[in-house]
């Protein structure tokens, strides 16, 4: 019954906060990050999961996740963050990119999968990031493939971008796997985010059939 009341809390708040879906003209939707947008042949596709991984001795995914957000709502454009860990920290956040944020506070694997579920159903979110980064490795180790390619046709039926972060490549059904590379030291946190993601390496390792282009497969 919590489980239940917990969903249709989260329909109510969708239907309020975004009770028009947004147009989807257009194949793909910019990261607002150059060289990330190179890398996936545009941007996140539209109907597809890209999965970008961050190994354990890297940093920097939090300021892109952050760097979507903002690019974002520069285009007005609502956005949904399924956090599988609850470790987001909207603070720093200007308060007119967080207007556009959903952010949906997740205990556990099982509740991240069924908000996930839910938001792409609903598909008035036309962005939609999931982050799995910081979830217990056990968890993240009992994720059936089946879970990944449901999610995946959920994507294509109604049209949104989802973006997976990732302790590691997990994501089966994912259209696109990028690796992300990028060693940063505290202080680096203070320099413009243009030259942090100048320094990234953002290496493709999957691209199945995107914008004509089949990159060979891992």
């Amino acid at each position: 019954m919590q489980h239940a009341a917990t969903i249709h809390q989260l329909r109510q708040l969708l239907a309020q906060r975004f009770p028009v879906a947004a147009p989807r003209h257009g194949l793909f939707f910019s990261t607002g990050v150059l060289p990330l947008d190179d890398a996936l042949g545009g941007g996140l596709w539209k109907g597809t999961l890209t999965e970008i991984s961050t190994p354990p001795d890297a940093a920097g995914c939090l300021t892109l996740l952050n760097a979507i957000l903002c690019a974002s709502a520069r285009e007005r454009r609502p956005i949904a963050l399924i956090d599988g860990a609850d470790g987001f920290d909207p603070q720093p956040v200007d308060p007119a990119v967080l207007a556009h944020l959903l952010w949906v506070r997740c205990r556990d694997t099982a509740q991240f999968f069924k908000a996930a579920d839910l938001v792409l159903r609903d598909g008035n979110l036309p962005i939609v990031l999931l982050d799995l980064r910081g979830c217990a490795r056990a968890e993240l180790k009992k994720i059936p493939n089946t879970t990944w390619y449901r999610l995946q046709r959920i994507a294509g039926q109604s049209a949104v971008a989802c973006l997976i972060a990732t302790p590691w490549f997990m994501v089966s059904s994912a259209h696109c796997r990028v690796q992300l590379q990028g060693a940063f030291r505290v202080a680096d946190l203070d320099r413009p985010s243009e030259e942090l993601f100048a320094a990234m390496d953002f290496q493709v390792v999957r691209r199945h059939g995107l914008g004509g282009n089949i990159a060979e497969a891992v």
